[in-house]
C-alpha cells in the first residue's frame, strides 16, 4: 500500500476540477510527494468516460483495494465525485472547502478521501488543505 508516511498520494479529477487539481499537485510535488494521477490530464477532456462519476469510482476502487491509503479528488462542487468514491467499501470521503474542515475530517472522522470543488475552493486554499 502506498501511504502518506511515504509521501504517496492518489489524485483524480474531472474537467471541472482539473485546474484546482493541477495547482494542488504542483504544490505537493514541490514538497517531495509522489502523486499518482488517474485523470483527467488536460482541462478540455469532456469525454463521458472521464466524468466525475467514473473518476470517483476509479479512485474509490483503488482505495478500497488497498493500493493507496489516501486520495484527493476534484470536480466542480466536490459533491458528485465524493458520492461516486463513497460507493466503494472502506472509502470514507469528505467534501471540504476550508482548512479547519479538512483537518477535522481526517483527525476526527478518519476520512481517507478528500474531495474539493474547483468552483468553490481557491487554489491557495486547496494547497493549504
Amino acid at each position: 500500500m502506498k501511504t502518506i508516511k511515504d509521501k504517496q498520494i492518489l489524485v483524480g479529477a474531472d474537467f471541472a476540477g482539473f485546474p484546482l487539481k493541477e495547482a494542488v499537485v504542483a504544490h505537493l510535488k514541490k514538497k517531495g510527494w509522489t502523486v499518482t494521477d488517474v485523470g483527467v490530464r488536460t482541462g478540455d477532456e469532456e469525454d463521458t468516460d472521464l466524468m466525475f462519476h467514473r473518476i470517483g469510482l476509479r479512485v474509490g476502487a483503488m482505495i478500497s483495494e488497498g493500493e493507496f491509503e489516501r486520495a484527493l479528488i476534484f470536480c466542480g462542487t466536490g459533491m458528485g465525485i465524493h458520492i461516486a468514491a463513497s460507493k466503494c467499501p472502506h472509502v470514507h470521503a469528505a467534501v471540504c472547502e476550508s482548512v479547519p474542515a479538512a483537518l477535522r475530517c481526517v483527525t476526527a472522522n478518519n476520512c481517507n478521501v478528500l474531495a474539493m470543488g474547483g468552483f468553490y475552493v481557491a487554489p491557495r486554499t486547496g494547497m493549504a488543505m
